[in-house]
């Protein structure tokens, strides 16, 4: 890990997989994608190539409130294996809450995720291809909204007015 990286890397966590963004700047994304997590040698793999690949000098979490369902064993495993892979490389590790989500998207009118997502498909063409159609009150999420939400998670780091290192 060089300590002149500019590089962010956010990554949002569910208990079977993980999405990420790769931030170099506001304006430019790297990369973008989604990695299955079945077991936790192989968390510790994938999170371990994320890191080699982009040499980020932050890591961009969500903060789980205990009240959320997103707050589960799993989840909660997997974060800390994250943070400790992180402390490791000597990567600093950012947690964003909800509130800070949506003071970012929420500004002018409450937008709904799938809004959201299509804002930054709007802003990052390069991942505009992953964007799934708007689901129905029945469907389950679609897999690659994970990408969207880890995105979001870069862009509310970045709006707080933290600065990637030059």
């Amino acid at each position: 890990m060089t300590s002149g990286s500019n590089r962010i890397v956010a990554i949002d966590v569910r208990p079977q997989r993980i999405g990420f963004a790769a931030f170099e700047s506001a304006a430019r994304i790297l990369d973008a994608g989604t990695r299955k997590m079945k077991s936790p040698d192989l968390i510790a793999k994938r999170i371990a190539c994320l890191i080699a690949e982009f040499h980020p000098s932050v890591l961009i979490l969500r903060r789980i409130p205990p009240t959320s369902t997103r707050h589960r064993p799993r989840t909660r495993m997997i974060q800390r294996l994250i943070r400790h892979l992180a402390h490791r490389s000597g990567i600093a590790v950012v947690l964003i809450g909800e509130r800070e989500l949506q003071d970012c998207f929420q500004r002018n009118a409450r937008l709904k995720k799938h809004e959201i997502a299509t804002l930054l498909a709007k802003q990052y063409p390069e991942i505009a291809w992953k964007l799934p159609e708007k689901r129905k009150i029945y469907d389950r999420e679609a897999w690659s909204m994970v990408v969207f939400d880890a995105t979001a998670l870069g862009i509310a780091y970045l709006a707080s007015g933290h600065q990637i290192k030059v």
